[in-house]
């Protein structure tokens, strides 16, 4: 009787697609093999396996924004903005004596913008002959847009220190150089007077570089140091005397009080002021806050000594 269950030498190859299970021998070593040379390869890049794949955006730490232009402060009347849109022979001729001051140099006499100035420039300067490329538009709004802010990224600046009518006049004098341009409709000056305030009038303040401001701070405290280093000598030389034994006594940083009354004048007027000066900044002006229990006595002796020594100084 044979026995069914007996191995066989070799594999039927025929069987197999009826028991696959049988190959799992064979097949096992490569599978294994496989597994240990992932791991491996895994384990090898473990540093790198939770990185983020973008690349990384490196911040410009070293772009440093254009200072600002030192200008005057000014007082613009308003106008009406529908009487002004319209060209005169007057304003024309205005708008050509601003062109030669402030825009041939670098447009060319002729608003080619073959100027001068303009040859090291890029973008190079409006041709004013050209239709197209204008970034802001080329009838009055929009010009009048490039004149009160510039144009970023360009050589074109602001002109918003002219006068109001003065560049309205400048506007008329460019269209004139022109071959056509766009008219605005009465709806775009409402904007544009809406936007701007051009009938209101216009205050503007004086500016300067940021590093103009903060050399006048600079030199502005490094004054008044230099000043208060003087009047503490004197205060510390003097320190017998009753009114500047008072202030030594009732100070918990003589320098910082030197400055602050510096920087004050309200407190001269009076021994009463002064009390109150010190008094409305207790313990940050760098008077202690036993000078509230002073009398009026000896607020009056510190008063005169610090008049005398400052006026000294």
């Amino acid at each position: 009787m044979n026995n069914i269950n007996r191995p066989e030498d070799e594999i039927k190859y025929e069987n197999l697609p009826k028991n696959p299970m049988r190959l799992f021998g064979i097949v096992y070593p490569y599978f294994a093999v496989l597994i240990i040379i992932g791991g491996l390869y895994w384990v090898y890049n473990l540093d790198w396996a939770y990185k983020n794949s973008l690349k990384p955006v490196v911040l410009q730490r070293d772009t440093v924004a254009e200072p600002l232009v030192m200008k005057s402060g000014s007082i613009m009347e308003g106008v009406d903005v529908k009487v002004v849109s319209q060209s005169t022979p007057e304003l024309v001729k205005k708008g050509e004596e601003l062109y030669k001051a402030n825009c041939s140099s670098c447009h060319g006499d002729n608003g080619e913008g073959n100027g001068i100035a303009g040859k090291g420039l890029n973008p190079v300067p409006r041709n004013f002959k050209q239709n197209d490329g204008w970034k802001n538009g080329s009838n009055i709004s929009g010009m009048w847009k490039t004149l009160e802010e510039g144009i970023a990224g360009g050589g074109m600046v602001a002109y918003d220190y002219l006068p109001v009518l003065d560049r309205f006049a400048l506007i008329h004098y460019i269209h004139s150089l022109m071959n056509d341009f766009p008219k605005d409709s009465d709806s775009e000056l409402e904007a544009l007077d809406l936007a701007y305030r051009l009938s209101e009038g216009k205050e503007t303040s004086n500016q300067i570089p940021v590093s103009n401001a903060k050399a006048a701070v600079e030199n502005d405290f490094k004054a008044v140091n230099e000043k208060a280093g003087q009047i503490e000598k004197n205060l510390i030389f003097y320190r017998n005397e009753p009114g500047a034994k008072l202030i030594l006594e009732h100070s918990i940083d003589n320098r910082k009080l030197i400055i602050s009354l510096l920087r004050s004048d309200s407190w001269r007027s009076s021994s009463k002021a002064l009390a109150g000066e010190l008094a409305s900044n207790i313990n940050t002006n760098g008077a202690k806050a036993s000078v509230l229990r002073l009398n009026s006595s000896e607020i009056a002796k510190m008063h005169e000594f610090l008049l005398r020594t400052f006026s000294q100084i």
